[in-house]
């Protein structure tokens, strides 16, 4: 399934490219039997040429653009399940995406990309490994200082063992400032879930190197008390000043490593400060109200005691 087109590191899903989704989740269809239905678990598969509700402006050689809210058509592989999916109660269905990328957008949609998880025949299956990754000639491995989505770094590339993502402010701190917020207090025990899914894969992070992340990180492991969590959260100003702490504390060391002369940790220092730049932008509060909306409107309020 070869490919020059990028997003994310991830190759783009078009319709031009030859390529399948196979359901990691087997498609537990009604299949009729002389004693009545049996669900019987089938294989799913979902071909690319079958793309619809792609892209109408922007194309990628020619050809519509997935992106949120597109589908593969139809499926096959469960085609004897003809009482239908025990879940959509049809066969031989859409495929549509599950994950995508946060920030990149064609005609105004989240783009999609190989490796976004889809779900099957109408959401009765599941594809968690998504469509294969193109061979673009890349080793996907992260470089210290890059910046983006936590999700989005995560699909994005390896940590090869030398680098981990450091959410900022810290993924427990971003936390614990949702759970005060009178809306996200109202949810469905299903929103309030969303809401911090939601959260851990929007939350800004910042690619460092794993050995200086786990020794000098002031919210990295047991360093992240609760009293620590708890003061950090409790108001906008205060997350401000955490994330300030944070970026310091990190930039401090990377410096001092900087100074040896060796010029990946001088490359290191200069890309984490232009992160931080970044990070120190970021509205937190502003994120949480964006993700308690949206799961309220996903899975509505908790329902009141009589």
């Amino acid at each position: 399934m070869p490919t020059h087109i990028v997003v994310n590191g991830l190759g783009l899903t078009y319709k031009g490219t030859i390529g399948m989704s196979t359901a990691t989740i087997p498609d537990v269809c009604k299949t009729p039997s002389p004693g009545g239905p049996v669900p019987i678990p089938y294989p799913n598969i979902a071909s690319q040429s079958t793309l619809q509700n792609g892209t109408t402006t922007v194309k990628a050689k020619g050809q519509m653009i997935a992106v949120k809210g597109s589908q593969f058509s139809s499926s096959n592989g469960d085609e004897a399940g003809t009482a239908g999916g025990v879940k959509s109660g049809v066969n031989m269905k859409a495929t549509d995406w599950i994950t995508y990328s946060f920030d990149v957008k064609f005609d105004g949609k989240n783009a999609c990309r190989h490796t976004d998880k889809l779900f099957h025949n109408n959401q009765n299956a599941a594809n968690l490994s998504g469509v294969i990754d193109p061979k673009t000639g890349k080793k996907y491995v992260h470089k210290c200082g890059e910046v983006g989505s936590y999700g989005t770094l995560k699909n994005q590339k390896r940590t090869a063992g030398r680098f981990e993502r450091d959410h900022v402010p810290a993924k427990a701190q971003l936390f614990a400032a949702a759970k005060k917020n009178k809306k996200y207090q109202g949810l469905s025990p299903k929103g309030r879930a969303c809401v911090l899914a939601a959260l851990e894969y929007r939350g800004l992070a910042i690619v460092i190197p794993k050995s200086p992340h786990r020794g000098y990180s002031p919210t990295c492991g047991a360093r992240n008390t609760t009293s620590r969590i708890t003061s950090d959260s409790s108001s906008p100003e205060a997350m401000k000043k955490a994330i300030n702490r944070d970026l310091a504390a990190m930039q401090k060391h990377l410096d001092a490593k900087a100074k040896n002369g060796n010029e990946t940790n001088k490359a290191c220092a200069a890309a984490y400060r232009k992160a931080a730049r970044k990070a120190r932008k970021q509205d937190p509060q502003r994120m949480i109200k964006k993700a308690v909306a949206e799961c309220e409107k996903k899975y509505g309020k908790k329902r009141k005691r009589k």
